[in-house]
């Protein structure tokens, strides 16, 4: 006898017709940051676009570019995957209704697509420094190095840090700028003020630190100082030996 399975297993067979795997969704970001608007089609054949606020966007290097590239602006959308990267956001030009779009598989397919429309928010700026990114807890061994990262928008302060409630210096391959090639003299870039512990050590380095910016003038009250966090310098573990557990007898 032989005995029929179609009873028990179903093929989901497929429709051939492109459709969303994934769509856009709503999305927050502050002036300057990068956003991405995420648009994944099953089966796609036909060609990728965005439209905001109803109107077409071209792709562009270093502002609109194809997240599935790794050359920003032609991407043959490898998995149907139509993501699009927002560089460097602004509230004029990129706060707004979005959609993603893809045409049909050919012309006599009815399968055109165009996603939910959602709101990308760019917020607006308040003008005061604030932090972006904050150090965290930390922990390294002897002799390696550790990366404090601090990382202020709009920042016109200085930037410091402090370990155990002490100003730190900053020194060449011990305490260096993470924003500098040079080490000791850095800009800050885009309000990086993360820093290099060279060489770390238990007897230097270990304890608990801050990031600090003065306020951007006299008159506005925006200076800051980060969560405090702990950098760990684990203790060398020491082998016993066979002689050294005799001498200890």
């Amino acid at each position: 006898m032989i005995s029929n399975y179609s009873n028990f297993f179903t093929v989901k067979a497929s429709t051939g017709l492109q459709r969303f795997s994934e769509q856009p969704k709503y999305t927050e970001v502050n002036p300057g940051e990068d956003a991405l608007l995420t648009c994944k089609v099953i089966e796609k054949r036909g060609v990728c676009s965005w439209q905001k606020d109803n109107k077409p966007v071209g792709i562009y290097p270093k502002k609109y570019e194809w997240a599935s590239s790794s050359m920003g602006m032609h991407a043959p959308h490898p998995g149907g995957d139509c993501s699009l990267w927002v560089r460097s956001a602004t509230l004029d030009f990129d706060d707004g209704i979005w959609e993603c779009q893809v045409t049909a598989s050919d012309f006599t397919t009815q399968d055109a697509l165009t996603s939910q429309p959602v709101r990308l928010v760019v917020r607006a700026s308040t003008g005061l420094q604030r932090f972006s990114e904050q150090p965290k807890y930390t922990e390294v061994n002897p002799g390696e190095d550790a990366l404090l990262t601090c990382k202020v928008i709009e920042k016109r302060g200085v930037c410091s840090w402090q370990k155990d409630n002490k100003p730190v210096g900053i020194y060449p391959k011990k305490y260096e700028w993470a924003s500098s090639s040079m080490g000791m003299h850095a800009p800050h870039p885009g309000g990086d003020c993360s820093l290099w512990v060279r060489s770390a050590t238990l007897d230097f380095d270990d304890g608990i630190w801050e990031c600090q910016v003065t306020a951007s003038d006299f008159t506005t009250q925006d200076a800051l100082t980060s969560q405090p966090v702990r950098l760990v310098v684990r203790e060398t573990t020491r082998h016993v030996n066979a002689t050294d557990r005799n001498d200890m007898n």
